[in-house]
């Protein structure tokens, strides 16, 4: 059966996501990146809410966090500004959107695995910008923390680019804040808008492209007019590490490519020719 969620971009506004490692998006010079928390819960609460601070001109990407085993729908909130003294008060904050998640944790033990949280934040950042971001499932003990000694809303972790602060954790929907500091087990993946090298493919066409995972076969379908204006194609996916998880000439609209049930989750998708990337693509894989 085929599941997939499709994401067309133009190459002139590339959107990719990594975490944990930087990932340079091949002529267009844009860099992604992550910064972690940490993940070894020592709490766990409804939600989570805490600041971030660019430190360069970014773009939000996704969270990936420490969460409840299980499927769960979570939410995403955010606010221009700091969230402290607008814990209990929804009318401050926007809901991004919300998504059925399966947890990587699973069984009565708790690994302290990532989670990639699927949710396209999308939210622009000028360098000094801050924005709070509430992450929350109405269930209980859905969000793991850790807990701390360090003030709410100091920054805890970070690289030239983000920061992110110590968080507070809220009961139910913007419900009673819990008394003391945690930080929040998670990480936050951006892309920096500053990039250099747009130029060198500015005015490259946009082209469709649709990928998706059928009995273990990963199905790659590309616009045609690409094929007519372009020779020597090569189709790429890594996961949101940057890691090559299979590559594959293309020559025809259609190409099959042994994927071996690639889990479910977020990947990186790049379709280019000798010179330069194409197509670069986020797309959510669904199991078959």
């Amino acid at each position: 059966m085929k599941n997939s969620i499709f994401i067309l971009l133009m190459i002139s506004g590339i959107h990719i996501s990594a975490q944990t490692s930087v990932a340079h998006s091949g002529s267009s010079g844009i860099i992604c990146d992550s910064v972690n928390t940490i993940y070894a819960y020592t709490y766990l609460n409804h939600g989570a809410m805490f600041n971030v601070v660019a430190g360069a001109d970014i773009t939000l990407d996704h969270l990936t966090a420490n969460i409840k085993n299980g499927t769960f729908n979570y939410r995403i909130y955010y606010k221009t500004g700091t969230f402290l003294g607008f814990e209990t008060d929804p009318g401050a904050w926007t809901l991004i959107d919300s998504a059925m998640v399966t947890s990587v944790n699973n069984g009565s033990s708790i690994s302290n695995q990532p989670t990639v949280i699927p949710i396209d934040l999308n939210l622009t950042m000028q360098a000094g910008d801050t924005i709070a971001l509430y992450m929350m499932a109405p269930v209980l003990s859905s969000v793991y923390l850790t807990t701390t000694t360090t003030p709410w809303a100091t920054e805890y972790s970070s690289n030239a680019s983000l920061s992110i602060s110590v968080a507070r954790s809220v009961y139910q929907l913007f419900g009673t804040p819990f008394s003391t500091p945690q930080i929040w087990n998670g990480s936050v993946s951006y892309c920096e808008t500053g990039s250099v090298g747009v130029q060198e493919i500015s005015g490259t066409k946009e082209y469709n492209l649709q990928v998706y995972q059928s009995d273990g076969v990963l199905k790659v379908i590309v616009d045609e007019n690409l094929l007519i204006e372009n020779t020597n194609l090569e189709f790429i996916l890594t996961d949101v590490l940057g890691k090559r998880l299979t590559a594959s000439p293309i020559s025809s609209s259609s190409t099959g490519i042994n994927s071996n049930s690639l889990p479910k989750g977020i990947y990186i998708c790049t379709v280019r020719n000798n010179e330069k990337v194409l197509v670069l693509k986020k797309v959510f894989l669904d199991v078959n």
